[in-house]
């Protein structure tokens, strides 16, 4: 299955979701909203934008914190 995702800067994501840049900035500074960092700019995929709007906890696949290392 191939998906097709778009970059979004972080001017066009605060844009479309009528919030100021600095706002969008937080949310990634805090992890709501991963962003990915491409020559030197934040950039933000539709498809984790899509899960933001959705409510969707989105996980940083390089975060490996979530890993419990005991089961019992």
């Amino acid at each position: 299955m191939l998906l097709e995702a778009q970059m979004f800067s972080i001017k066009e994501v605060a844009k479309f979701l009528n919030l100021s840049k600095r706002t969008v900035q937080r949310l990634i500074s805090s992890g709501e909203l991963p962003a990915y960092t491409v020559s030197s700019s934040k950039r933000i995929s539709s498809i984790d934008l899509e899960r933001y709007l959705r409510g969707e906890t989105v996980v940083d696949p390089r975060d490996e914190s979530w890993r419990q290392t005991d089961l019992f």
